[in-house]
Formats: structure tokens, sequence, C-alpha cells
């Protein structure tokens, strides 16, 4: 395929690293809740660096390392290509010193942030139960889960088992406890 051309209010970036995730994984099995149109060029998130500026553009800069996520396009797809165009505002500029291979991962980060603080509608969180945390939200869960709470006064686990084990887990945790406070499951 030819490299594309930055349109009017577009950058052209050349990925670093791209992410891949359950969405992706959907994706390919044509299963996916915004499945772009066929043929496609899959992927939703890439990391990388603006390389051209199409004209009405001044940031991000040339060089700028930057985070796309396909959420912010048109389709949710098409971060599986050495080089995409995208409308400036999409091309999320990273802060000095953010390696490119760790921000191709920062959707995880977004779905466990929300999972975390609005999926539990304004519950504290004494005890977190995260299932299968060996993926990637489940990964960034585990870490962001981490990091809100008073470790003193919670008890955390990750559990690698099936459906039906850790909710016995999780009733089990909460027994510990003495029931005391509020548990949130994901």
């Amino acid at each position: 395929m030819p490299t594309p051309r930055p349109g009017m209010g577009e950058v052209l970036v050349k990925a670093d690293t791209i992410g891949v995730s359950m969405p992706e994984v959907l994706v390919r099995r044509g299963t996916y809740a915004w499945m772009p149109p066929l043929p496609t060029i899959p992927g939703i998130e890439l990391s990388g660096t603006v390389v051209e500026q199409g004209r009405g553009v001044t940031e991000p800069a040339v060089g700028s390392p930057v985070f796309v996520s396909a959420r912010d396009l048109p389709v949710r797809a098409g971060c599986y290509a050495e080089y995409i165009g995208v409308p400036a505002a999409a091309a999320h500029l990273l802060p000095p010193g953010c390696e490119l291979e760790a921000a191709a991962c920062l959707s995880n980060y977004q779905v466990a942030y929300h999972l975390l603080h609005s999926a539990a509608r304004g519950a504290t969180a004494e005890c977190v139960l995260i299932h299968t945390a060996a993926g990637g939200v489940g990964s960034a869960a585990v870490q962001l889960a981490c990091r809100m709470v008073d470790a003193s006064e919670v008890a955390f686990v990750a559990v690698f088992l099936a459906s039906e084990k850790a909710w016995a887990v999780s009733g089990e945790l909460l027994s510990a406890s003495g029931g005391a406070g509020r548990s949130v499951y994901y």
C-alpha cells in the first residue's frame, strides 16, 4: 500500500508500537460491536512519531511522540499500519520521557480506570477482586487499584480461576474480613 498523505487538519504518524487487545481479537473474529467496514486495516491503538503535518496544522509538531486510539477516529481501525493519517486532535502528545512501547497500551488503563472509578457508582471499595488479571485491562486494573487505595486498609486479590471458583473466593474474602466495609467485584 502507498504511504498515506495527511489531509487538511491531519498529521501523518509513523507507528512504533501497536497495541493488541481484546477489541482487535473481536475485529478479527468479526464480532466487535464497532466493526469497521471491510476490507480494513485492523488495529485500535498505536504509539509513534509525527512525520508530516497537513495544511493548517501546527501541533503536534513533526518529531513529536504521540498515542493514537482509533476510538477517536471515524472508523475504529487502521492502527496496524506502518503509517496512519489522523486528525491532529486524535494524535495525543506524549510527555517527555514516555516510552513509545509503554504508551501503546494506554487504552487498557483507560478502561481499567473507568471500571475502578465509574462502574462502582461511587462505592468505596475496601476489597477489590479482579478476575483473570493476566490480560491488558486486568493487569492495568491491578496496578491502578494498588495505587488508588491505602494498602494497609485494603485486602487486594487478583484471581486467575474460572468464574465459579472466583466467586467462591470472593465470598471467602468477604467472610474473612468479617463483612466489614463494601466490596466491589470486577
